[in-house]
């Protein structure tokens, strides 16, 4: 007889061979075909399924948090906090100024997320003709701030 446990692992096996399979999909494209120039279609930004909005003043990234994104703890991985508020401020910049490139990011990470949907959001601290500087926040799905960013910007 089949305990519900073992139905359990069946099926979270099965989901995250799924999750694997698209993941790799998407990094065989980009080796492949590359991003284009389109930051919507780089690899990482599409492995970790953020999807973005934007207003006059601010981006707004979004993305659902996994198992396979997180640290050794259980919560979300810094790195994917840092790719989140970094790409934020990068795609907020890429619309209201042009190219531009980090100078210097400072990061503070405020609490631990371990499930849901976070949300990322970018807005101007400084436009000058040159340098930019930008915050980002990182929301949890209660909406308490879980990580920020600040960073300086250089236009190409």
């Amino acid at each position: 007889m089949i305990d519900s446990s073992e139905i359990e692992r069946a099926a979270a096996s099965e989901l995250a061979t799924a999750e694997s399979n698209e993941i790799l999909s998407v990094f065989r494209k980009s080796l492949v075909g590359g991003s284009g120039g389109d930051d919507e279609e780089m690899f990482l930004v599409k492995a970790l399924g953020i999807s973005f909005s934007y207003d006059d003043a601010t981006c707004t990234a979004e993305m659902q948090v996994h198992p396979w994104m997180g640290n050794l703890h259980g919560s979300l991985h810094g790195g994917v906090i840092a790719l989140g508020l970094d790409t934020c401020m990068g795609h907020l910049l890429k619309m209201r100024v042009g190219p531009s490139a980090t100078v210097e990011t400072s990061i503070r990470y405020l609490r631990p997320v371990t499930e849901g949907r976070v949300k990322f959001v970018a807005e101007f601290l400084k436009r000058g003709k040159r340098l930019q500087v930008l915050q980002s926040k990182m929301l949890a799905e209660s909406g308490e701030i879980a990580a920020f960013a600040t960073a300086s910007w250089v236009r190409v």
